[in-house]
């Protein structure tokens, strides 16, 4: 169709107006009325072929209500969204299969449901249904409020309440000196992943940084020079995560710079034959595992215990709240909450009171 919809509407056949098919009928500027069967008798079926075929007919930017668009074609938009996006960045192709994944349960129990029948009562029936943990529902939950937020004033007209699950306590587990000891021998005996692993392993222990940043980490975000690493360089997107710029720890150093030697032609620094590596996640679990031992090893110990570990070691060592803040990109108040307790200060004045 090349000209502007005007006002589409579902009616039933007009030469059968009780027992015909239902028909789409339609304004199309430059050439007048126009109709097409939906080659069925049933409500319901009906406005789901309308709602499929509204979605093909305004793609072209015209937005709908939420009560005329399918929740499994907004998913279905976000996903080729981010498909595209992954294919120019090899860094977003992680975020991208997590995205696919949530996908699977979400079209499941939304198949056939507008947009506008997801409200508080919905999403808790979503959790109820799902049966799963807490975060993995709320990741779900997560990737179905960003589809919608991404689709207001292209695909929707206005924006609805994506509710999810209160957020449990963050797991705080943290390895301990012997512990880590333990994990790096561990990822250095592993022959194909042990390198780029053991890199990654060093820069989260040490500089605390989250999982994307450091796999999103390019040679020209660090200045040798000025001994800093630019966490959140010029033309990134900004999100709400933190990341800071940060000087080089001395330990860091020397790893960073026998790696730039070794790989001069590498674009990121995490890399596996030249190219970025997309998640550590498998590696890692292997690692844990001859590590650790046990059929699956340690399940508490995921790459994001790196952080954790970090900024327990930091308030262990005395490391003043505002600098340990600022160096791991969070708020002091969260800092305190979740890691303050490990700090040789914590509650000192009132445990001398007595």
């Amino acid at each position: 169709m090349h000209g502007k919809i005007i006002n589409p509407y579902l009616e039933r056949d007009r030469k059968s107006p009780k027992t015909g098919n239902w028909y789409i009928f339609w304004t199309e500027q430059g050439k007048g009325s126009r109709e097409r069967s939906t080659r069925t008798k049933d409500r319901k079926a009906a406005d789901l072929i309308f709602a499929e075929w509204k979605i093909r007919n305004y793609s072209r930017g015209d937005a709908l209500p939420c009560s005329e668009v399918l929740i499994t074609d907004v998913i279905a938009k976000y996903l080729t969204r981010l498909g595209d996006v992954a294919e120019k960045d090899a860094t977003k192709k992680a975020g991208f299969e997590r995205a696919q994944y949530a996908a699977i349960p979400l079209t499941k129990y939304w198949e056939g449901r507008f947009v506008s029948e997801i409200d508080e009562e919905s999403c808790e029936e979503f959790v109820q249904w799902r049966q799963s943990a807490n975060e993995t529902i709320r990741r779900d939950l997560g990737v179905l409020r960003a589809a919608i937020n991404k689709s207001v004033g292209k695909l929707l007209t206005s924006n609805v309440e994506v509710y999810l699950p209160p957020k449990e306590e963050g797991r705080t587990r943290f390895l301990t000196f012997r512990e880590a000891k333990a994990l790096l021998r561990a990822i250095q005996n592993r022959p194909k992943s042990g390198e780029h692993l053991e890199l990654y392993y060093k820069i989260a222990v040490l500089t605390g940084k989250r999982k994307e940043a450091i796999l999103s980490l390019k040679w020209s975000d660090i200045d040798f020079v000025s001994n800093y690493i630019d966490w959140n360089p010029v033309g990134r997107r900004r999100t709400t995560k933190r990341r800071p710029k940060n000087k080089i720890p001395k330990r860091l150093r020397k790893y960073l710079i026998a790696r730039r030697k070794k790989y001069p032609d590498d674009e990121y620094v995490i890399t596996y034959q030249g190219k970025p590596i997309k998640d550590v996640r498998k590696g890692f679990a292997a690692a844990v595992k001859e590590a650790f031992g046990g059929e699956d090893g340690d399940e508490t110990i995921v790459p994001h215990t790196l952080r954790h570990t970090c900024a327990t070691w930091l308030m262990q060592k005395g490391v003043d709240h505002h600098v340990a803040a600022g160096f791991l990109g969070m708020s002091v108040e969260t800092l305190i909450r979740v890691y303050g307790h490990h700090h040789p200060d914590f509650e000192k004045g009132a445990a001398e009171a007595f």
